[in-house]
């Protein structure tokens, strides 16, 4: 077996470019990453600001829960104010079936009715013909103005005549 210089030296010489290769890219790293230095101190004042604002925050809802914690609902008179509004509610709809049953036992005689409604309309009918009636009578019994007019003024210039014939006597 016999050493093959060429191959061998080939190989290494591959080997060493991409080596080269690879360094050469890695610094083109690192130089862009020195260019591209994040600003550390205006980042932890981002930072600091929404720590401070979250810490703000949960202590005002600890102080709200320890406000809730502090008001405990009065049970007994919350339960007594319900008890009361449905008795009440509950005597009202007995009541309502009360009178609901009363008015069904109290069933109008409608023959009654009809007799009673009846006589009254006869009555109201009888009350009007006769006030047609009298109606009818006084307007037949008006005077004739004009003629009665006419009258009177024969008469007044009788007398006026009259009046004058005796003056002239």
């Amino acid at each position: 077996m016999k050493p093959d210089f060429l191959k061998t030296g080939d190989a290494i010489s591959t080997t060493v470019a991409e080596k080269a290769f690879r360094i050469e890219k890695s610094r083109e790293i690192d130089e862009k990453k020195r260019v591209l230095k994040p600003d550390i101190i205006k980042t932890s004042e981002l930072i600091s600001k929404s720590i401070q604002e979250k810490a703000f925050l949960r202590e005002k809802h600890r102080i709200e829960d320890s406000k809730r914690m502090e008001i405990k609902p009065d049970i007994t008179k919350a339960s007594q104010a319900i008890k009361s509004s449905i008795d009440k509610k509950a005597f009202r709809i007995e009541k309502q079936k009360e009178m609901d049953q009363k008015r069904m036992k109290l069933k109008p005689d409608f023959e009654k009715s009809s007799d009673a409604i009846q006589k009254t309309i006869g009555e109201k009918a009888f009350i009007i013909e006769k006030q047609k009636t009298r109606d009818s009578e006084l307007t037949e019994l008006k005077p004739d103005i004009k003629g009665i007019g006419s009258l009177i003024e024969g008469k007044i210039e009788e007398i006026e005549q009259k009046k004058k014939d005796e003056n002239t006597t």
